[in-house]
């Protein structure tokens, strides 16, 4: 499973980073909100994508707007907001993300990431 995360918060990528430790097969790529649809052209194909939607906002939507009108998007896009911030979580579901507050992405990413995967093998 290729994973990329689109933020910039490095404390963000070394949690996703280590979610994924230990599981054959699956690496974890980042990239800033504004190159979102250049890394998913230049790139080896992703099985998912993870945004951050407090960094990202609508710049980090309309890029994904724009990537899936490319077909550059995977079947699935994960992405996390501050609690605050329902307005974000409420576009981001319009935009065919699975969007979560933050606290509970981070508390259920194991079990999304494991979701995924048994998803894409039927």
């Amino acid at each position: 499973m290729r994973i990329v995360l689109v933020g910039r918060d490095l404390k963000d990528h070394d949690r996703l980073r280590r979610a994924t430790e230990g599981v054959a097969g699956r690496t974890v790529a980042v990239t800033g909100p504004e190159r979102v649809v250049a890394f998913l052209s230049q790139n080896q194909p992703v099985d998912l994508v993870v945004l951050d939607l407090d960094d990202g906002g609508a710049e980090v939507l309309e890029g994904l707007a724009a990537a899936r009108e490319q077909g550059l998007l995977p079947l699935r896009v994960l992405g996390y907001f501050s609690h605050v911030r329902e307005d974000t979580g409420r576009a981001a579901h319009a935009a065919g993300v699975e969007a979560y507050p933050r606290s509970r992405f981070w508390r259920e990413l194991t079990s999304l990431l494991a979701s995924g995967e048994s998803g894409s093998q039927g």
